[in-house]
């Protein structure tokens, strides 16, 4: 039972200095603007499956963002627990960040979920890009899901769109908006 117990112990251990490890990368990443590699060691974090501070859902929230997949980065951003900040300012300052990126994006976004089915040109269209590049990367990442899925569920950001002959307007709102385009 002792072997246990000590096996036990260490393997613990050895988590917490693999999530500091992996903290110090998530940082450098971060600071070199390596989204892809930020995204990958925060999925590592979390896989360790211990509490994460602020600071580590707030960069994986903007490595889900850089990507356009804003849905993502607002998951990540609302893992944040206001309950164990402490005193650290860095932490503090990444729960700040996290909040006024909530902020924006709920102001900024709405959620759409698009199927493009049979007859329809699976196509989503914007009649103006918006100039904040985070907005452009979400249309981008979009459209792109859409061409190749026929489908997309996630955050827009507000404006007039269509697929194919079908057009809508996004509107900063918490509820789904539900396009169908063709055929089921």
């Amino acid at each position: 039972m002792t072997l246990l117990w000590i096996a036990g112990a260490a393997w613990a251990q050895d988590r917490v200095a693999e999530r500091h490890r992996l903290e110090e990368e998530l940082v450098k990443l971060a600071q070199r603007n390596t989204w892809s590699g930020v995204d990958r060691t925060y999925r590592r974090l979390v896989d360790l499956e211990v509490a994460l501070p602020a600071q580590d859902h707030y960069l994986g929230a903007q490595a889900a963002l850089a990507e356009g997949e804003t849905l993502l980065g607002w998951y990540r951003l609302n893992r944040v627990d206001e309950g164990s900040l402490g005193t650290d300012p860095i932490q503090l300052e990444a729960w700040a960040s996290t909040q006024r990126e909530i902020e924006e994006i709920n102001t900024r976004y709405g959620l759409v979920s698009i199927f493009v089915g049979d007859g329809a040109v699976p196509v989503l269209y914007r009649d103006a890009m918006p100039f904040a590049q985070q907005e452009r990367d979400a249309i981008v990442a979009a459209q792109r899901t859409v061409s190749a899925l026929r489908t997309f569920r996630g955050f827009l950001p507000v404006g007039n769109y269509a697929v194919d002959a079908v057009k809508f307007e996004v509107v900063a709102t918490r509820d789904w908006l539900v396009i169908t385009a063709g055929e089921r």
